[in-house]
């Protein structure tokens, strides 16, 4: 009965149940005979053990709070959207830089014989993506760093749908962007295409988002 009823003594359904059939096939064999102390002592026993369990639980709960679940507003949902824009802008921003870089100074003979302008406009877009980059940067380093405080504030926030959606969103991405990579040069590898030119752009783009990528599996293995 005691074990019927007492919600802490055995927490495992199917333990209880093996312990209630076990003690009813002992008080049903005629070979054995429980002494009242023997009966005492038992139930001593599973007391004990309920008062132990509790102090533990207690402790537990002392020791990992419930956190309480937080829900994402208008606020949170612009920041965290802010924040993965200026992130793409300012990574994209990057790769253009390093890739008019080389196309200056690695220049393809043939491509600028056939078009007009072919250095001014490497040198335009250059232009155009370190302005991008020097407004974006900044935007981003500070909307990380309101939104790490919100975190430390209040943790329940590193919890919320759209905070997990962009960073899975921006792994499936950045993996999808690695494995093209990877496939365009092996191709060109096996091709033999492999210019020095190509290679360097290559290696730009894993190195910008392979950076990316590893920022945000440390991120999810901090959460966990």
């Amino acid at each position: 009965i005691y074990l019927l009823f007492s919600p802490l003594s055995i927490p495992d359904t199917s333990v209880k149940n093996g312990t209630i059939k076990l003690i009813l096939m002992i008080s049903k064999n005629a070979t054995i005979r429980t002494s009242s102390s023997n009966l005492y002592s038992f139930f001593l026993f599973v007391y004990l053990h309920d008062i132990l369990l509790y102090i533990n639980i207690k402790k537990y709960m002392e020791l990992h709070p419930k956190q309480k679940k937080e829900h994402a507003s208008p606020k949170d949902f612009f920041l965290h959207l802010l924040m993965i824009i200026t992130l793409y802008g300012s990574a994209i921003s990057i790769i253009i830089i390093v890739f008019q870089i080389i196309n200056i100074y690695l220049p393809d003979t043939l491509y600028n014989t056939n078009n007009y302008g072919g250095v001014d406009r490497y040198k335009d877009t250059l232009r155009g993506a370190l302005a991008t980059l020097i407004v974006m940067f900044p935007v981003y380093i500070v909307t990380m760093k309101h939104l790490k405080k919100m975190y430390i504030q209040m943790p329940g926030k590193l919890n919320l749908t759209i905070r997990k959606w962009l960073i899975y969103f921006t792994l499936f991405v950045g993996s999808i962007i690695t494995i093209i990579d990877l496939i365009s040069i092996l191709n060109n590898l096996l091709s033999g295409e492999l210019t020095v030119r190509f290679t360097l752009k290559v290696l730009t783009v894993l190195v910008v988002v392979g950076t990316i990528l590893w920022y945000y599996l440390l991120e999810i293995k901090k959460n966990k």
